[in-house]
């Protein structure tokens, strides 16, 4: 499914993917490091180009690309599996500043909250994976479950962020991507 626009953040932008991100979506998803606590990829950069024309048509599903606000991109996040309007936020990797990945987290929650109406949103992450376990807490996730990862086998936590935990937090959020924003202009001024 295409959101038909772009989600505007602080210092970043989410875009909807379309055929041409393949070969950077697939590029994405091979740095091991970065997906290390992700389902492995295989296939080819038309492979890939395939998925995102299928992912595009399918009904509530949505991918978008992170991008700097010059409209470089480094990363992907998505919303997707949507009963009605609640549904589950994922394939993020990003590859950007800790001020750039909050941002982008930030603006996928706004998507899913404030365009699309969602009153809750699930995440899962593996256990194990601190950085985002830390993240989704610090954003209003409680945790509410495991499962094992059928596919790979990781035990996955699960997690909800409420619509109300959103809207009591939203504004904490944005100051701390804004403040992140701040300190690394600082640090790249003093180099």
């Amino acid at each position: 499914m295409v959101y038909d626009g772009i989600i505007e953040g602080i210092g970043v932008n989410l875009r909807p993917v379309t055929e041409d991100d393949a070969e950077f979506t697939y590029r994405l998803r091979q740095d091991k490091e970065r997906t290390k606590f992700l389902h492995s990829v295989n296939g080819t950069v038309e492979d890939q180009r395939n998925w995102i024309r299928a992912q595009r048509a399918k009904e509530g599903d949505y991918f978008f690309v992170v991008e700097d606000k010059n409209g470089k991109p480094f990363g992907t996040v998505g919303y997707y599996d949507l009963e009605g309007v609640n549904g589950e936020t994922g394939r993020v990797v990003i590859n950007g500043s800790t001020a750039q990945n909050c941002d982008a987290i930030l603006q996928l929650r706004r998507f899913a909250f404030e365009i699309i109406g969602a009153e809750y949103i699930k995440c899962r992450t593996v256990n194990g994976n601190k950085t985002m376990m830390a993240q989704l807490k610090r954003f209003g996730a409680e945790q509410v479950g495991t499962e094992i990862d059928e596919k790979d086998g990781f035990e996955q936590l699960v997690y909800r962020v409420t619509r109300e935990a959103y809207e009591a937090g939203k504004e904490k959020y944005r100051k701390l991507v804004e403040k992140s924003y701040q300190l690394q202009e600082q640090n790249d001024s003093a180099e």
